[in-house]
């Protein structure tokens, strides 16, 4: 593979990263997405500097966050992509220049970007000066400076950069210190790159400056002297929307001889795709499949009405899920893609569930969408999605190939290494079980690693829904994804997992479908005043499970819910084995339906009308008895001297007699009141109890 420099289409987003980076506060999103988009924006303050080429007009400009160790910058290097590098290349050098450009285009930019890479670079011949110092520096390419970020070319202080310390210790290139450590000199020579503040040295006028304060002055001193000026960058870049595929919409371009290029008049949009059964191939060979089709590209031009050829690229499918929101808003409009009354009356989302895996691209682009809409007065609201969940993937077991097991040590074949994205290529049994991975016997006598990973296509460790749903039911499923983690963490589909949610919607069942006869026969009237017994805790446990259910619904906190769904069916069956059918319980069988219908619709309704003629849907929620959450008997802190030293079960009114009596029964307490006398005693009801001795 290598890139090519194409001709293609982006949307300014970068006009906006101010906006998209300060509205970010304002979010109820998780922090861990607001810092992963504050991190894709990248804002970076800093100084643009023009570095004199020698013997030619041309200047070299870099961006620098650290103005203040201009006076250590002892070479340049450019990116190989950089138009001046093979310009600038002295004809002795050039073939070694250009096999070196060559070669990086091959590789990509977390390649390039690795941590603890070695570095590698190609003089180019060729020098510039130093504008704080006057200095001749030599220019170098190497591939580790990339042409996308800031202006593709650096000022190289190795004293203060690890990279470029690795670079210079590596190609014997000067190293000049202009930062000290403040209150312990840094060691001469340096054993490597300094690269936190202190004080300026070695920096002419600014020597003894503290650096932050350095940074300012210099960057005045630049601009005074037209050497360089302030400058702010981004780390994004414009989005490149512009895709060499069939599918996607057509950018509704025309690229006429004589007019340039011109947009499709609106009278004619949409630009339709050639129909698929006409088109014989669609898969991209370095250009668009619709290069393929005269009669999709061939054209007039709108302006001057001469031959003209169709744009062939396609919209990324991110350009279409960054406002499908606003078309949800007004759907059958026909005339425009929605009416700005309507996405008014909608917009802002209250509550968008997604992974996480859009933090920066999906969630990133929509944002703009909404800003850039806005600001064209089609909508009211700058940002689309007022509260965020972020919910973890499903993950499956997956086997990640063979390996071989030699004593401790687990050697992993290169397919195994890739597929696991690891350089190593041994791991120890600990490495292996601290991954999360087991060994597992293959059906060809082999080991396999086996692992959890996210489920896709390309690893095939997915399950399809359709053979499951048929097999199980939909309702299994739900309750294995539900139950089996925090919405928010990753969970590990598991054939445990899908048995235990069998198990437990087949209970539901039976506990239901054995008391039909008695509950149908049974009204579920009652008078809460007169319940006692096993009644009253059952009404009790009822309400209590209401009211969990309820406040982790609106948490997102399905598996909790679940949880207590589960053990109020254990007090339904133990109910039961010592009582018959009663009005309290026919309630308590409705209640259980109606909180079990967001997690299993199927049997709660199918149950559901074993008795009543209604849908669950029309139902409507349970009503919540607070006072039946208040306890006859609670539970009580003992402390002796402000420090708990047990607890007792005491009616929730008794008095302070009473209290005391319990109190004095408890081992703990006892061994700290030996020897000493109560001079006080603080109760609050219900509470606690607290007893000063001495």
């Amino acid at each position: 593979m290598e890139k090519r420099e194409l001709e293609q289409w982006y949307l300014r987003i970068t006009a906006y990263a101010d906006r998209l980076l300060r509205d970010l506060e304002g979010l109820d999103w998780p922090e861990k997405v607001k810092a992963m988009q504050r991190a894709w924006i990248g804002r970076s303050e800093g100084a643009e500097i023009h570095f004199p080429v020698e013997g030619r007009e041309e200047r070299i400009t870099v961006f620098t966050t650290r103005p203040d160790t201009l006076f250590g910058a002892t070479f340049m290097v450019l990116a190989p992509e950089h138009p001046l590098t093979l310009e600038l290349a002295a004809p002795e050098r050039r073939e070694e220049v250009l096999a070196y450009v060559e070669a990086a285009k091959r590789k990509t930019e977390i390649e390039r970007q690795a941590e603890g890479r070695e570095k590698t670079g190609v003089f180019l011949g060729a020098y510039a000066l130093n504008p704080a110092t006057g200095e001749r520096i030599p220019i170098w390419t190497a591939d580790y400076v990339l042409y996308g970020y800031g202006t593709g070319a650096i000022m190289a202080v190795p004293a203060h950069d690890s990279r470029d310390y690795e670079f210079a210790k590596k190609y014997g290139l000067p190293i000049k210190k202009v930062i000290e450590r403040p209150g312990e000199p840094l060691p001469e020579p340096l054993e490597g790159a300094y690269e936190e503040p202190g004080i300026m040295v070695n920096s002419g006028p600014f020597d003894g400056t503290e650096s932050e304060e350095g940074k300012r002055k210099v960057i005045a001193w630049l601009e005074e002297k037209g050497l360089g000026k302030a400058r702010i960058t981004y780390r994004l870049r414009d989005w490149l929307i512009s895709r060499q595929r069939y599918w996607g919409t057509p950018i509704p371009m025309v690229h006429c001889p004589a007019c340039g290029v011109v947009p499709v008049p609106e009278e004619e949009l949409p630009v339709l795709l050639p129909d698929l059964k006409d088109v014989e191939d669609i898969r991209p060979k370095g250009k668009s499949p619709l290069e393929a089709h005269p009669e999709f590209y061939e054209t007039t031009c709108p302006r001057c009405g001469g031959p003209a050829k169709r744009d062939t690229d396609t919209m990324d499918t991110f350009f279409d899920s960054s406002w499908y929101y606003l078309r949800y808003t007004d759907p059958k409009n026909e005339r425009l893609p929605f009416a700005r009354e309507k996405a008014d009356f909608w917009m802002p989302v209250d509550q968008y569930i997604g992974g996480v895996e859009h933090a920066v691209l999906h969630l990133l682009y929509s944002r703009f969408f909404t800003k850039f809409l806005h600001d064209l007065g089609m909508v009211g609201v700058e940002e689309p999605f007022k509260g965020l969940f972020t919910q973890g993937m499903v993950m499956a077991w997956t086997d990640f190939g063979p390996v071989e097991v030699e004593g401790d040590r687990v050697r992993l074949p290169e397919p195994t290494r890739i597929q696991l994205e690891m350089a190593e290529s041994e791991l120890s049994l600990e490495d292996v079980k601290k991954m999360g991975a087991e060994l597992r016997p293959h059906k060809d006598g082999t080991l396999h690693l086996w692992k959890p990973a996210v489920m896709s296509k390309s690893k095939g460790n997915g399950v399809m829904v359709g053979p499951f749903v048929k097999e199980e039911g939909a309702d299994i499923a739900r309750i294995t994804i539900l139950f089996a983690a925090p919405p928010e963490n990753e969970m590990v589909w598991t054939e445990e997992g899908v048995q235990g949610a069998w198990r437990f919607l087949n209970r539901v069942w039976r506990r239901v479908m054995e008391d039909k006869e008695a509950l149908l026969a049974t009204t579920g009237k009652f008078r809460k005043e007169d319940l006692e017994g096993e009644d009253k805790a059952l009404y009790g446990k009822l309400h209590e499970t209401l009211k969990k259910v309820t406040q982790d619904l609106e948490a997102l906190r399905f598996n909790t819910a679940i949880a207590a769904l589960m053990e109020l069916l254990n007090a339904l069956y133990e109910y039961r084995r010592q009582r018959p059918v009663t009005p309290v319980y026919r309630t308590a069988v409705r209640y259980y339906l109606q909180m079990l219908f967001p997690f299993a619709p199927h049997i709660a309704e199918e149950l559901w009308h074993q008795f009543w003629p209604d849908s669950l849907f029309e139902a409507g929620w349970p009503e919540l008895d607070e006072s039946a959450l208040e306890k006859d008997v609670v539970e009580v802190a003992v402390q002796v001297n402000g420090r708990v030293r047990g607890t007792i079960r005491i009616p929730k009114d008794a008095p302070l007699e009473v209290a005391l009596t319990e109190a004095k029964k408890v081992p703990n307490v006892q061994a700290h009141l030996e020897g000493k006398e109560v001079v006080k005693e603080i109760y609050v009801p219900g509470k606690i109890l607290n007893l000063v001795a001495r």
